[in-house]
Formats: C-alpha cells, structure tokens, sequence
C-alpha cells in the first residue's frame, strides 16, 4: 500500500500577498433594506410630529413606526459572514 500525501489547504491572500482580514463585513441586501427603511422612517418624522387628529395621520404614524421596526430588526438579525 501506498502513503497518501496529506495536502494543507492553502490560505488566500490578496493581490498584494497579504492574507485577508477576518473582520470585513458587508451589509447585503437585509443591511441595506434595513437601511432604506431607516432613513425612510427618518425622513418622515416631521409628518408624524404633530398630534394625530383625522384617521390619515393615525396611519402614518403606524406606517412611520413599522418602517423603523422593521429597518432596525432588519439591521439587528442580519447574517453576518
């Protein structure tokens, strides 16, 4: 019988040699919704500063409140890679 040669993976490395950091994340498309709905949210908090009085400013405010739940929820359970 013949010994198989046990072969170590090979690390990757960038253009310049160096190996890649471990820390890099990028959003994906859950961190940047997260994002839009965010920023939506933000950008319609001038709408919803006064007191709600007819039913039209009571669902925007619903609305204005789940875009900022849900962007956040999306940001917080994101995968990570």
């Amino acid at each position: 019988m013949t010994a198989q040669k046990h072969k170590e993976p090979k690390e990757k490395t960038t253009q310049t040699g160096q190996k890649p950091e471990k820390g890099e994340t990028t959003l994906g498309f859950t961190g940047l919704l997260g994002i839009v709905l965010l920023a939506g949210a933000l950008f319609n908090v001038p709408a919803i500063m006064k007191v709600p009085v007819t039913t039209e400013d009571k669902m925007m405010l619903v609305v204005v409140i789940a875009m900022a739940i849900g962007g956040a929820v999306l940001l917080i359970f994101r995968k990570k890679n």
